[in-house]
């Protein structure tokens, strides 16, 4: 039955072969021991977890199909219930888990406004330091050797040779140098 998933009603217990038959030591347990019963597995997520019994040994009234749909409304509650639980229980360790991670990241919070802060103003000295140089390159770009001052002549041109990247800085660099002590 329990392999099965299936509902059994058994009218006669004698009538049935002998494997349907209790086994010692069971079939020596007095409340056990009926002649008409039901059986009906209770099923969680298409596993049987449990098994609902009903006789009829007090009242010795035969079982009919009534009886069998009020057990297996009782047997489908029952596993509605469980499967309620689970979820709650489930519930409960992700409220866990993410009360957990909101506690971690604000631990974290003080350390990323400061990397915050500092990145916002490398980007801002950044930005100013390519504009300075944007500037500059006009200069170092239209010629070889340039005219700072009607008295300062500078030769520039051994800075074109180390490229865009270092040449520019180097000869704004120099031009500034240049215009402070002129």
């Amino acid at each position: 039955m329990v392999r099965e998933n299936c509902l059994l009603l058994i009218d006669d217990i004698n009538r049935m072969p002998e494997e349907f038959h209790l086994r010692p030591p069971c079939d020596i347990i007095q409340q056990l021991r009926s002649r008409s019963f039901i059986l009906c597995p209770i099923t969680v997520r298409d596993e049987v977890v449990g098994v609902f019994g009903v006789d009829n040994k007090l009242k010795r009234k035969k079982l009919d199909d009534t009886d069998v749909d009020t057990v297996k409304l009782f047997a489908d509650q029952v596993s509605s219930t469980l499967i309620k639980i689970s979820l709650l229980e489930a519930v409960e360790t992700l409220i866990g888990e993410l009360e957990y991670t909101f506690h971690e990241l604000l631990k974290y919070r003080a350390d990323y406004t400061l990397h915050d802060h500092s990145l916002r103003r490398a980007t801002g000295s950044t930005t100013d330091a390519i504009r300075d140089i944007a500037g500059g390159t006009d200069v170092l770009i239209d010629t070889r050797v340039g005219r700072v001052d009607a008295e300062w002549l500078v030769d520039l041109s051994p800075l074109h040779g180390l490229g865009p990247g270092l040449g520019a800085p180097l000869g704004l660099h120099v031009l500034r140098a240049v215009r402070a002590t002129g």
